[in-house]
């Protein structure tokens, strides 16, 4: 997103600098002073637990036009890519998501840091742990990759 606007910047933060009610994102903080919707998830566990079962049970219109819309591939505030079986959620950096799948009446939310256990050089992909969850909740088995 910065790079797309011409603007770059080296490193996260200044070393020391608290991060409290901030997404840990670069593009929300240098682009968007701090934060942005597409930063991901983040919360408390009760926080989204009320967002997942409010679109678990809502009949709007508007609310189920957010579901369903996709533009360039994903929805507007949600993905429904095999990421999230049979369902929709949205994802967060460090490792954070909120699943929940209308056809099932089943959610979850899933608060993590891959930063505290993962190589800062290499943080890795964290799809395959939030897919293992999601999946084995349903009781299906993650796909293959081909």
């Amino acid at each position: 997103m910065c790079r797309e606007r011409g603007l770059s910047f080296h490193g996260w933060r200044e070393d020391g600098m608290p991060l409290c009610g901030a997404c840990n994102d670069g593009n929300a903080y240098y682009y968007w002073h701090g934060a942005s919707g597409h930063a991901g998830t983040f919360g408390t566990a009760a926080g989204l637990s009320q967002l997942g079962m409010f679109y678990l049970n809502c009949d709007r219109p508007v609310f189920l036009e957010a579901l369903n819309v996709m533009r360039d591939g994903r929805g507007l505030g949600f993905d429904r890519s095999n990421v999230f079986p049979e369902g929709h959620g949205h994802n967060g950096f460090t490792g954070t998501a909120i699943w929940f799948s209308r056809k099932y009446d089943i959610g979850a939310v899933l608060l993590t840091n891959k930063w505290a256990w993962l190589d800062r050089h290499d943080p890795g992909a964290t799809n395959e742990a939030r897919m293992d969850v999601f999946y084995h909740l349903l009781g299906q088995s993650v796909p293959s990759k081909t």
